[in-house]
C-alpha cells in the first residue's frame, strides 16, 4: 500500500473528528458519547457495547463509560440480551433524537465533500471497495494474522 493511503486514513479521521466536535460540544457530548449514538442509529444490526468494541475499534472501558453517561442523561436505555443474558442490548430514546439527526447531517455533508467532484458510478464503486476492505478487516481481526 502506498504512503498516501495511509496518509489519507490519517486525515480523514482527524478532519472529520474537528468536523464532528461543534456538533459534539453543542450538545454537550464527548466524541466517544457521539460515536456511540451514531454507531447505534447507523447499524440498527448492532445492539451491544461489545459490537461497539469490536467493530469501532474504541476501547471497553470508552464505550462502558460513553454508555453510562448517555443512559444518565436518559439517551440510551439498557436491557439483558435475551439471546445472551451476560450481555446488554442497547436502545436509542426518543431525547436522543435531535442529537443524532444532527449527527448523521454532519455525516451526510462530511460524506459529500469528501466525494466532491467524482462522477456518481466512482462513488459507487468506491463504496464497493470500501464494504470490501470492511470485509477484510473484520477477516484480519477474527484471524489477528499479524500477532505474535
Amino acid at each position: 500500500m502506498t504512503p498516501i493511503y495511509w496518509d489519507t486514513v490519517t486525515r480523514l479521521r482527524r478532519l472529520y473528528a474537528q468536523a464532528m466536535d461543534p456538533v459534539c460540544r453543542r450538545f454537550g457530548l464527548t466524541a466517544n458519547e457521539m460515536g456511540v449514538l451514531l454507531f447505534l442509529a447507523n447499524n440498527p444490526q448492532y445492539t451491544r457495547a461489545a459490537d461497539i468494541v469490536s467493530v469501532r475499534g474504541i476501547a471497553k472501558s470508552h464505550v462502558s463509560a460513553a454508555v453510562s453517561a448517555l443512559e444518565k442523561r436518559g439517551w440510551l436505555a439498557q436491557e439483558p440480551d435475551a439471546g445472551d443474558r451476560r450481555s446488554m442490548k442497547l436502545t436509542l430514546l426518543p431525547d436522543s433524537r435531535e442529537a443524532v439527526a444532527a449527527g448523521q447531517d454532519l455525516q451526510r455533508r462530511f460524506g459529500s465533500a469528501v466525494f466532491e467532484g467524482f462522477p456518481r458510478d466512482e462513488q459507487e464503486k468506491a463504496q464497493l471497495f470500501l464494504k470490501k476492505i470492511n470485509e477484510n478487516l473484520d477477516k484480519i481481526a477474527k484471524e489477528q494474522p499479524f500477532h505474535g
